[in-house]
């Protein structure tokens, strides 16, 4: 029977990141940055998700529907949500915190 290694750590780290998949979004995208924009939910398109600020001003919120939505900011840029891009991205993120973590780890100092 193979073993499989036990990961273990003292610390532990939270990271929220508040609209990451719009952000996924408008960095894989960059000309949707400017324009008033939305995630449709993944459960259920026929309503929003996350929501820009440029459609915030407008009064577009999250979990309208997208008749609402549109209602209130015709010029609004929906977008599909693509679940597996956002997981590759954090995945990406936590990679470089943990290469960065790793070569900074021998110059931490032990809480008193």
């Amino acid at each position: 029977m193979t073993r499989t290694p036990r990961l273990t750590s003292d610390t532990a780290a939270c990271c929220w990141i508040p609209l990451f998949a719009l952000r996924c979004e408008t960095a894989r995208r960059p000309e949707l940055a400017s324009l008033p924009l939305a995630l449709l939910a993944p459960d259920d398109t026929r309503r929003l998700w996350q929501v820009a600020p440029l459609a915030r001003r407008a009064g577009v919120k999250p979990g309208m529907t997208v008749s609402q939505a549109i209602g209130l900011c015709p010029a609004l840029k929906l977008c599909e949500p693509d679940p597996v891009h956002y997981d590759e991205q954090f995945a990406r993120l936590v990679a470089a915190r943990t290469t960065t973590s790793s070569s900074r780890g021998s110059s931490r100092r032990s809480s008193p």
